[in-house]
């Protein structure tokens, strides 16, 4: 009976959400350019030609078969190619090929037109793509195509592109190359209205002419153009109603109205589906309330009733390269409300098991001793079972168990928390290394702790080079009080902290001279993070060189969002607990003032950030105390140029403009960052490389002596 209802539900719900199709945005198509003339190394390796290949009428074509180099690397590069719109970048590519040589295919982002990508690329390729059959005769034939669709090169943040070919083999062809990406569709649902939005954004809508906004509609369109679910409420205006799923809203019925045969008896096509489309909706949302009772009234493994939820035990031990795990876990469901998919159609969450407690006890043969996790873990259900349904049901792609986390070294502490290395593991068998920042100073209350899983909910799906990736927030009970401090797992970076690399490059402790071009870099990748963060409509509200960190190749990322915010409901962020200790030597004058939070004030300690960056990490306004920084600011004071650039201070200032409206914005700010970068000479390719491995061996063995990650934390009031 349960299989018989799922499949007809999903007989219901594949019908509607069938009728969404995403829309393919196309960039840029060769087969419709006159010319290319794109570049390529070594001379004579490729050659534009005239033919008709794929296509029905001639056009341009690039053929690499110079028997004199049919062993070495030949690499073309297209002309910059602007992304538009899009977030992330797909490829149709119509090639032939006499062997079976990989063609390799690179995307170089710029924000600019410029060359200094066209050499053989340095990066490993995004793919790797041959023929099956390769062409036996001079020239391929139409058949001898092979025609590669919907190739994913990946997410794309900068302003435009380059496409890279390598080839090594005897004779290629590429016949066409066609760049796309995916938007979601117009969209109307539940008095919500939804403009085609570019895959990987978050779209904001309106609500529908005689409708009122309870919250902003909002709507991620997901990676493959198809909408997630909604957030957000319009609803009917006082004498208004709904007319279907369409949400079209009418005025009420006066005398001067046409009786209700006659306008039904006009009714189109559309109408007709709408109608059959809330048949469905209905008989959908009918059979999924059976299941879910039938369900709820038997354990999955048969028709007995449930007993009372009870605890287990659970003893785990640890030793080299193993875990054992052995339990008898009895299973609670904690979602148990509705979510909405992309066409409208509600459905119950899909159940996630979770267990009650965590006995870990100790052996003498070897095992060594981990925690115990039942009080954390029984506490974090019963705060997840208090908070709203639509919230809980969002937080599933967030919210992480307490025991798949292993707390290990304390590798810092500041203000707001402690940051220990971890051990995470989302799934059996799989372990990873993570960071783990505690939250304690920034939830005061029941209700913090539910506006920062609100916020945590988006972080999830941030997605950039330059902003780290939040993988996810578990719960832990703070034994001195009822309030429960959320762990923020993140990817452990090896290399730290800006500040502290910057401090030991100062003092000596890593041995290295930091060249202006690097620092610039710093500029830019900080600009580029925050740019896309501001985008989302994300507040930081901490930004210093203390809360970026260092990757694989001294790039660098914007981290820390303990005191982050969404925004997307207002253009700013009114602080309400006075008595928060904040970074007051990187807050904008308005912060200090009305404690008042725009993206403008994030301009503001993006501007001290610099600073910090080119004195090598020294404390902002030195001499001066918390409570007299105001008064500083206040009568027209800021921080002195020192060893600055001119050009590089004035910039700075610019950031810290009396008015918020006068600052730049961040893409502004990378964009003249940049400018400088390029008045610079650039460092050679082995001299760069020398300063990455030497910063990164020193960044390495440095790491272990910085102590604090938030040195300049001070009371406002």
């Amino acid at each position: 009976m349960v299989y018989f209802l799922l499949f007809i539900s999903w007989i219901v719900f594949a019908d509607v959400s069938a009728q969404l199709t995403p829309v393919r945005e196309e960039i840029f198509d060769s087969s419709k350019q006159h010319r290319l003339q794109w570049t390529f190394s070594p001379p004579n390796a490729w050659n534009e030609t005239q033919m008709q290949l794929g296509k029905n009428y001639t056009h341009s074509v690039y053929q690499a078969c110079n028997p004199e180099l049919n062993k070495d690397h030949k690499t073309l590069w297209t002309n910059w190619i602007p992304k538009q719109d899009a977030r992330e970048l797909f490829l149709d590519l119509r090639f032939a090929q006499a062997d079976q040589q990989p063609l390799s295919v690179y995307v170089r982002e710029s924000s600019q037109m410029h060359n200094q990508y066209f050499r053989r690329p340095q990066r490993s390729p995004l793919l790797q793509i041959t023929v099956q059959h390769p062409f036996p005769d001079a020239v391929p034939q139409d058949e001898h195509l092979r025609h590669a669709k919907g190739l994913k090169l990946g997410k794309i943040s900068q302003k435009g592109f380059h496409l890279g070919f390598s080839y090594s083999g005897k004779c290629t062809f590429i016949a066409s190359i066609q760049v796309f990406f995916l938007k979601c569709p117009t969209l109307v649902w539940n008095q919500m209205e939804f403009e085609e939005t570019a895959a990987g954004g978050l779209g904001r809508g309106v609500c529908v002419n005689g409708s009122v906004e309870i919250s902003t509609p909002k709507r991620e369109c997901n990676t493959n153009g198809t909408w997630g679910p909604p957030q957000g409420l319009c609803v009917p205006d006082t004498g208004y109603k709904t007319d279907g799923n369409h949400s079209e809203i009418r005025p009420p019925v006066n005398l001067f109205s046409a009786p209700d045969s006659i306008a039904d008896s006009s009714l189109g096509p559309s109408s007709v589906l709408t109608a059959g489309l809330v048949c469905s909706v209905l008989v959908f949302l009918i059979l999924i309330a059976v299941v879910f009772i039938f369900v709820r009234r038997h354990k999955l493994s048969g028709g007995q009733e449930t007993e009372p939820l009870s605890r287990s035990g659970v003893t785990q031990y640890r030793r080299p390269q193993e875990l054992v795990y052995t339990a008898h876990p009895e299973l609670i469901n904690i979602c148990r409300m509705s979510s909405c998919d992309q066409s409208g159609d509600c459905r119950p969450c899909p159940p996630r098991s979770t267990t009650l407690g965590e006995e870990v006890s100790q052996r003498d043969n070897g095992y060594e001793q981990l925690h115990t996790d039942r009080p954390q873990l029984e506490s974090t259900i019963e705060v997840l079972e208090g908070m709203s349904d639509r919230l809980l049901c969002d937080l599933r792609d967030v919210m992480v168990e307490r025991t798949k986390l292993i707390m290990g070294q304390k590798l810092g502490k500041g203000e707001f928390g402690a940051v220990y290395e971890g051990t995470f593991s989302p799934q059996k068998g799989q372990d990873i290394r993570v960071a783990v920042k505690t939250l304690k100073g920034a939830v005061h209350s029941k209700e913090d702790l539910e506006s920062f899983l609100k916020e945590a909910e988006i972080m999830k799906h941030f997605d950039h080079v330059n902003v780290v990736r939040l993988l996810g927030v578990a719960l832990e009970r703070d034994p001195g009080s009822f309030i429960h401090v959320p762990l923020v797992i993140l990817p452990f970076m090896k290399h730290g902290d800006l500040h502290s690399f910057l401090k030991a490059t100062r003092y000596g402790d890593i041995p290295m001279f930091v060249p202006h071009q690097r620092l610039l870099g710093f500029m830019i990748d900080i600009a580029a993070g925050m740019e896309y963060l501001s985008l989302q409509g994300f507040l930081h509200r901490d930004l210093a060189a203390r809360n970026c960190m260092l990757g694989d190749d001294l790039h660098v990322c914007v981290a820390d969002f303990g005191l982050s915010k969404n925004i997307y409901s207002s253009n700013y962020y009114r602080q309400k607990n006075m008595k928060v200790n904040m970074p007051v030597r990187w807050m904008a004058i308005e912060s200090l003032s009305d404690f008042l939070y725009t993206t403008k004030s994030d301009v503001w300690s993006f501007g001290i950030t610099m600073w910090e960056i080119t004195s090598r990490g020294k404390v902002p306004y030195p001499g001066i105390t918390g409570h007299d920084l105001l008064d500083f600011l206040e009568n027209g004071h800021r921080l002195k140029q020192g060893d600055n650039d001119s050009k590089l201070y004035e910039l700075m200032l610019s950031c810290w403009h009396r008015d918020p409206s006068q600052r730049p914005g961040f893409g502004e700010l990378g964009q003249s960052l940049k400018a400088l970068l390029s008045e610079l000479p650039p460092l050679e390719t082995s001299e760069e490389a020398h300063y990455i491995n030497l910063g990164l061996e020193a960044a390495i063995d440095h790491q272990d002596s910085a102590e604090s990650l938030e040195p300049e934390v001070e009371r406002m009031m």
